[in-house]
């Protein structure tokens, strides 16, 4: 089935893909070392709705987070299972249209569609399940932004 406007991330070795519309909140996968079609591994804990979503990656766990609400869901690489709540971002307002970037340590979300374009940086901490805090800001206002991951 066809999916667009979900969340994706990546491994060293897979390419996953999270939620999309159609509705859904599938968790599916993908090798990089073979020509394969994707394989679902799990679910968005309580089978929520993922679109316009963005995606973390670090060294042990996907994180995803989607627009209408603040959660923060981690993925753990090493089981291949559905999604468990994390944290919450700082901000609790529509983040749609905003980057999503990465460190080996932390998660950021930059800009996007809060109201009207927005300068907001915040960030939070894969290691420890903290929420997200106020990381600074852009120099302009920004919102349909793409970001990369470490």
């Amino acid at each position: 089935v066809a999916k667009y406007i979900g969340a994706s991330c990546s491994s060293e070795h897979y390419g996953y893909y999270i939620g999309g519309a159609p509705h859904t909140g599938d968790i599916q996968k993908q090798s990089h070392t073979n020509d394969s079609s994707c394989v679902k591994i799990g679910d968005m804990s309580g089978n929520i709705y993922v679109a316009y979503s963005g995606g973390w990656s670090a060294p042990n766990d996907l994180f995803v987070s989607r627009p209408y609400d603040s959660n923060i869901h981690k993925i753990s690489l090493a089981s291949d299972t559905s999604s468990t709540h994390h944290a919450n971002l700082y901000s609790t307002t529509y983040t749609g249209g905003s980057a999503h970037t990465s460190s080996q340590t932390h998660g950021y979300v930059s800009g996007g569609h809060q109201g009207g374009a927005s300068n907001v940086i915040e960030s939070f901490t894969f290691s420890v399940d903290a929420g997200g805090v106020d990381h600074g800001n852009l120099t302009v206002a920004r919102e349909q932004v793409t970001g990369q991951q470490y």
